[in-house]
C-alpha cells in the first residue's frame, strides 16, 4: 500500500489495450492511487506470453499490484468481469468451479487497508478528477454507483435453487462499475457479494449477470439505503449513455468533458478500438428519433452532433492508448 485510495480492475489478454488506456488515464489525470489488477491467464500460450510480457513491463511501475489467476476459460468474456459472464449467458461447464473468490468481489473483500476503493471495468477511461468521490465514501457506509437504467424484478431470482426472494424495491439499483466504497465500513456487503455473486439464478435455473447478483447482495446485506446512484452521464458510456439525447456530451478542450446540461463527465466507458463499434449505438439512436417522431431537419442535426461525439471519444481513446506512452 502506497496511497490511501485504490482502483481495482480485472483484465485478460484480450483486454490489454483497454487496460493500457485506463492506466494511462490514471497517470494523465495524476491521481495518487494504487492500482490492483486481477490478471487472468488461461491455456492460450501465445496470448499468455504477450500478456505476461506486458505485465512484466508494468511491474516496474511503482503503484501497481498484480493478482494472477490461472484458468482454462480465461479468454471468455466473463473473467474480464470477474463473475462468470458466460454463466450469466446461460452456459455452465461441469469443469468450472463456481467461486466468486476468483473474481473481483472476493478481491474487494481483501482490500480493507484502504480508506476507500473503486472498482472499474477495464474499458473505462478517467477524464475528470474522481478523487472527491473517494473522500465522500471514506469513513462512511455510503456506496456510490451509477444509476442502473435497466431495472429487473429481483424477486424473480434465487440462490442456486433456494426459495425465491421476496419482492425488493428497485429505486436504489446501481451498475457495478464504477463502485466507490470504504471497505472497512462495508464488510457485510462485501462478504455477501463474495459469497453470492456468481451463484444467483433466475426461476429457469439460469445463472444471471454479476450486475443482478451484486444488487441482490446489496439487498441481502440490507444496505440499499446507503446507495448513492449518480446519473448515467457522470459515467458516459454506461447503457449507451453517449448516444442518448439526454446525456449528450462534448469535449470542451483538452481533458475536459461535460454533459449537455453542464454536468461533468468523470469517466468515459466503451470499446473504441473496434471497427464500427458505434454501429449498434447509432441504430439505437435512430430508433429513439423514430419514437420521438422527429422531423428530418432535427434528426439530421442531432445525428451530426452524435457523430461529432463519436469522433471525440475515439480521439480520446487514441490519445490515451497510443499517444500517451507511459505504459506502452
Amino acid at each position: 500500500m502506497k496511497h490511501q485510495y485504490a482502483i481495482m480492475v480485472s483484465c485478460t489478454a484480450n483486454y490489454v489495450q483497454y487496460l493500457n488506456a485506463l492506466l494511462n488515464s490514471v497517470d494523465y489525470t495524476n491521481h495518487p492511487v494504487d492500482v490492483h489488477i486481477i490478471a487472468v491467464t488461461g491455456n492460450k500460450k501465445d496470448e499468455d506470453e504477450a500478456f505476461n510480457t506486458y505485465l512484466d513491463k508494468l511491474d516496474t511501475y511503482k503503484d501497481l499490484s498484480f493478482h494472477p489467476i490461472v484458468h482454462k476459460r480465461a479468454y471468455s468474456d466473463y473473467e474480464h468481469y470477474g463473475a462468470y459472464r458466460k454463466i450469466a449467458q446461460n452456459m455452465r461447464w461441469p469443469e468450472l468451479v463456481v467461486t466468486s473468490k476468483m473474481g473481483r468481489y472476493g478481491k474487494l473483500e481483501e482490500m480493507t487497508e484502504y480508506a476507500a476503493i473503486v472498482m472499474l471495468d477495464v474499458d473505462m477511461m478517467i477524464v475528470h478528477n474522481i478523487m472527491h468521490f473517494f473522500k465522500l465514501v471514506e469513513n462512511t457506509k455510503i456506496i456510490i454507483g451509477c444509476n442502473e437504467r435497466y431495472k429487473w424484478a429481483l424477486n424473480n431470482y434465487c440462490i442456486e435453487g433456494q426459495k425465491d426472494f421476496p419482492e425488493m424495491p428497485m429505486d436504489w439499483m446501481i451498475c457495478n462499475a464504477p463502485l466507490f466504497l470504504d471497505p472497512k465500513h462495508n464488510g457485510k456487503f462485501l462478504q455477501t457479494a463474495a459469497k453470492y455473486v456468481g451463484t444467483i439464478q433466475n426461476k429457469k435455473g439460469e445463472y444471471v449477470s454479476d450486475i443482478i447478483s451484486m444488487n441482490v447482495a446489496l439487498w441481502l446485506a440490507g444496505v440499499q439505503d446507503n446507495i448513492v446512484a449518480l446519473p448515467n452521464y457522470a459515467w458516459t458510456g454506461v447503457h449507451l449513455g453517449y448516444t442518448d439525447i439526454t446525456t449528450y456530451i462534448q469535449n470542451r478542450g483538452g481533458n475536459f468533458w461535460k454533459a449537455w446540461n453542464g454536468e461533468k463527465v468523470y469517466i468515459l466507458h466503451g470499446r473504441w478500438d473496434v471497427d464500427g463499434c458505434e454501429r449498434g449505438w447509432r441504430r439505437n439512436q435512430e430508433k429513439r428519433y423514430d419514437e420521438l417522431e422527429l422531423n428530418e431537419t432535427v434528426r439530421k442535426r442531432w445525428m451530426n452532433q452524435m457523430e461529432h461525439v463519436f469522433k471525440q471519444i475515439k480521439d480520446q481513446y487514441t490519445f490515451y492508448n497510443e499517444k500517451w506512452k507511459i505504459r506502452l
